[in-house]
């Protein structure tokens, strides 16, 4: 019995700095934001302690002192962040050989493997994937362990990639 359900989806495709930028940029907005937070905070804190706006007896005039006196200052370490991990992201993936950035995939009922041209392949069974989520270029799954594994949805044919996705829904539905 080989139907369409029980055939192995497979895929290939070439990543490309877009991909790994793409699959960062979201994690990056995150600390960026809780970074910013976390220095208004401290300017908050600041101005309040020395007086210039309690935040107890005037809180509104406290924001306010904290946004205008911080003015660009209060980007600098947000984008000095964003600087480094735009740089640790794509200095990796710039140094990956070409081989290594042409996978074949390779998916069933009992997890997905990708395998690059150099050789070197990972099995990721179905258990191992906590959750997973569609993006308009990747398929993401969140591991059980941490981490995160993607596919570009370009790698599979757009039945395929239905069919992956109906598949990773399955899979992942109760966790």
């Amino acid at each position: 019995m080989s139907g369409p359900e029980t055939q192995a989806i497979t895929g290939r495709a070439t990543l490309t700095q877009i991909d790994n930028l793409s699959f960062l940029l979201p994690r990056m907005i995150k600390v960026l934001v809780l970074l910013e937070l976390v220095q208004f905070g401290f300017c908050l804190f600041y101005y309040s302690a020395s007086g210039v706006a309690p935040i107890w007896s005037d809180p509104g005039q406290a924001i306010y002192r904290t946004f205008r006196s911080g003015g660009w200052q209060m980007l600098q370490m947000p984008i000095i962040a964003a600087s480094l991990m735009l740089l640790f992201g794509a200095l990796p993936f710039i140094r990956l050989p070409a081989q290594n950035k042409i996978l074949s995939y390779v998916v069933d009922q009992t997890g997905m493997t990708i395998s690059d041209a150099a050789g070197a392949s990972l099995q990721t069974p179905w258990s191992a994937v906590k959750r997973a989520r569609r993006t308009r270029r990747h398929l993401v799954m969140k591991m059980q362990a941490g981490g995160e594994r993607f596919a570009p949805w370009r790698a599979f044919s757009p039945a395929d990639a239905e069919r992956l996705w109906n598949l990773v829904q399955l899979k992942t539905r109760n966790r």
